[in-house]
């Protein structure tokens, strides 16, 4: 399923922030539209899948909420999170919200649907009802977060995440990389940790429950290769053992030693936990 970026007409705080770029903030909370039509009956669905973090129909409850989302739909209709079980109930929102403010056109709602859809007037922006079976994009909201979400720690603009010690958190190099990747919150790639002061490499140590050696971003292609990080930063710090690397092996890991020193590895061959990273500032 493919997705589009919204553009909206909101100041985003940096104590606040959206999962990801494709979303923007309206007054602590965040809109996207997928590209996608779908019937009614799909969003919430959509809304679930988008990335680590809790999404759902969108619902609107003020005006100024109702404008930015006027502008970055251009006038193309979208499903909001309002339905009915039938014509004769009352309308409420997916996620549970106050029905406190509506935007009905001249004659809505009416008898004909029991899905609202967003630009049933696109000229005024009114809502309208129509038949929930109708395909159309869906609108999805998330609140703004204001920190690393649970299981990460934050330090300088970066959210941080140590795999545990569990046998099947034991893994090579290359699969710790991979894992970073796809583990990154907010729809963003995460990497294995680079390091680039003192504080810092202390404060990963602190993260690793005190096992003896767990993997961070830093690795080179064979001996005689520059070390590189994965995250593509600048390699202006490193915190090696005496007599570290080691010839042969390429990856590097922080270690038990004080005050968390690193040493080199056998990427292909040695299992270890492991430290991500990923940028929260956008």
């Amino acid at each position: 399923m493919k997705y589009v970026a919204v553009l909206l007409l909101a100041v985003v705080a940096n104590a606040d922030r959206c999962p990801d770029p494709s979303w923007v903030n309206v007054e602590g909370e965040c809109y996207w539209i997928s590209e996608d039509e779908v019937p009614w009956s799909s969003v919430s669905t959509v809304c679930g899948s988008i990335g680590n973090f809790s999404a759902s129909p969108a619902s609107v409850h003020d005006a100024t909420e109702n404008a930015n989302l006027q502008s970055a739909l251009e006038g193309k209709r979208a499903w909001l999170g309002l339905s009915r079980p039938d014509a004769t109930a009352d309308w409420g929102w997916e996620d549970g919200s106050d029905a406190d403010f509506t935007f009905w056109d001249s004659g809505e709602p009416s008898s004909s649907g029991n899905c609202a859809v967003f630009n049933y007037n696109n000229v005024t922006s009114q809502w309208g009802t129509e038949d929930c079976s109708t395909p159309h994009p869906a609108i999805c909201q998330a609140t703004a977060l204001s920190g690393c979400l649970v299981g990460w720690s934050e330090k300088d603009s970066k959210c941080y995440w140590f795999s545990g010690t569990d046998a099947d958190t034991l893994v090579t190099w290359q699969q710790a990389s991979e894992a970073c990747f796809v583990r990154g919150p907010w729809g963003k790639d995460g990497q294995l940790a680079s390091v680039h002061s003192a504080e810092e490499n202390d404060f990963l140590y602190s993260l690793r429950s005190g096992v003896l050696y767990t993997w961070i971003g830093l690795h080179r292609a064979n001996s005689s290769a520059s070390w590189t990080w994965t995250d593509g930063s600048v390699v202006n710090f490193t915190n090696w053992q005496s007599g570290q690397p080691t010839s042969g092996y390429d990856c590097a890991s922080l270690t038990n030693s004080s005050p968390g020193q690193w040493r080199s590895e056998p990427c292909p061959s040695k299992v270890d936990p492991f430290l991500c990273q990923v940028d929260y500032i956008y």
